[in-house]
């Protein structure tokens, strides 16, 4: 007769396992990316305060316009929240230690700017780092060759080499201000 193993000692098992592992506690030269870097004075407000006044008014919620309503059932939403995510970020960190640092920068923006990255793993963030891209990621974006609003880049991080931005997945230059960006030059909006 063959026992299995419990339940207990596969945790147990994979514990020890995963001690073995462990996480970057510095990001290797190899994943770090031009744009604003963390610890930058970003500072991203939850997207709670951006409900106040982007949802809630809609309430019968059908084929709602709300940008509160549509963004929390999105995958930007729920980037931070995704359990295949966090299984890929594990194996991630087994091929390659220090590579989460390049997949927490989106999937927890606020928890990356804000300088959680580390280690690397994830162990790190918050519970509120889990908003994935928010409202901030999006509406404090600028473009990296800073021909609209200066964005926070500091050498040798510099997404541009002052005649072109170059753009890619993540190198995102944030705008220091509290005032959010879009497509509306006359908004009279009470932000921060």
């Amino acid at each position: 007769m063959v026992k299995r193993p419990s339940v207990m000692m596969g945790a147990a098992l994979w514990l020890a396992a995963s001690c073995v592992v462990g996480a970057a506690e510095v990001v290797p030269n190899e994943i770090m990316m031009p744009g604003t870097q963390p610890e930058d004075n970003v500072n991203f407000e939850s997207p709670d305060r951006c409900d106040n006044c982007h949802g809630g008014y809609d309430e019968a919620r059908v084929y709602s316009n709300e940008p509160a309503y549509g963004w929390r059932g999105s995958a930007m939403g729920n980037a931070g929240r995704d359990p295949i995510f966090w299984a890929t970020l594990a194996i991630a960190e087994q091929d390659f230690d220090g590579v989460g640092d390049l997949c927490i920068r989106c999937h927890s923006a606020g928890g990356w700017y804000a300088g959680r990255s580390t280690p690397t793993d994830g162990s790190g963030l918050q519970a509120a780092d889990d908003d994935g891209i928010d409202c901030d990621t999006c509406h404090k974006s600028t473009n990296p060759d800073n021909s609209e609003h200066v964005g926070i880049m500091n050498p040798p991080f510099v997404a541009n080499d002052g005649l072109e931005g170059y753009y890619g997945s993540g190198m995102l230059s944030i705008w220091g201000s509290a005032d959010k960006l879009g497509p509306y030059d006359n908004a009279d909006a009470r932000h921060q």
